[in-house]
């Protein structure tokens, strides 16, 4: 199996976000000069998890997870950037046919959901959840990101099937961003990390405004 610094940077972003969405996790940081994942928790954080998350993760990316350090270290007191989490995707029929799928976020203690409906199949219900999962954004928000979905899709990389998310803004030149996450078992829920994890800096740089 490959090294963990042989990972490319789409995938170590995609291991962060996939380990970043578990509930208590502050920060991942991957070391690739002392081939070590650092998972900065919460005091109560189930840390014999996190770290069998972890190893999980590494060994769906094709690393042999048995030889990389995973240390798990509590967040100490202080002020801290937090996140908007993923909490869950809901997906149900619509009487046409079409798929309606939700998506739960949550910022400061508050979820906020977004809907979408789209048709029945793999891809475009990995599209129908960026969707909702933008839409949800635009709660926590306020609806001022300005952003549109201009594509999902499940690829290969490093014998790890991933999902990429690319947006763009409405602004003059337009920005795009790209995401990527874990595509897992689940590949609704990676879609919507996907966004997440295109839109991390943006995210935080406008909800430390109105923090």
């Amino acid at each position: 199996m490959a090294a963990l610094s042989t990972l490319d940077a789409n995938a170590r972003r995609a291991l962060c976000t996939e380990l970043e969405a578990r509930a208590g996790v502050r920060r991942v940081v991957v070391d690739e000069e002392a081939e070590t994942v650092w998972i900065i928790c919460e005091p109560e954080a189930p840390r014999a998890q996190l770290e069998g998350a972890a190893r999980a993760a590494l060994s769906a990316l094709g690393i042999e997870s048995s030889e990389v350090p995973v240390e798990v270290a509590v967040h100490g007191e202080g002020p801290a950037r937090r996140r908007v989490r993923f909490e869950r995707t809901d997906r149900s029929a619509e009487p046409d046919g079409r798929q309606r799928v939700r998506v739960v976020l949550e910022w400061h203690g508050t979820n906020h959901t977004g809907e979408a409906v789209g048709e029945a199949g793999g891809l475009i219900e990995m599209r129908t959840a960026a969707t909702a999962a933008l839409l949800a954004l635009e709660r926590v928000t306020g609806g001022t990101l300005g952003l549109r979905l201009t594509g999902v899709k499940q690829v290969r990389a490093f014998d790890a099937d991933l999902v990429v998310a690319s947006l763009t803004s409405f602004t003059t030149p337009p920005q795009h961003f790209v995401g990527t996450a874990l595509a897992a078992s689940d590949t609704l829920r990676a879609a919507v990390l996907a966004v997440l994890n295109a839109l991390n800096r943006k995210l935080g740089n406008y909800l430390a405004t109105i923090d």
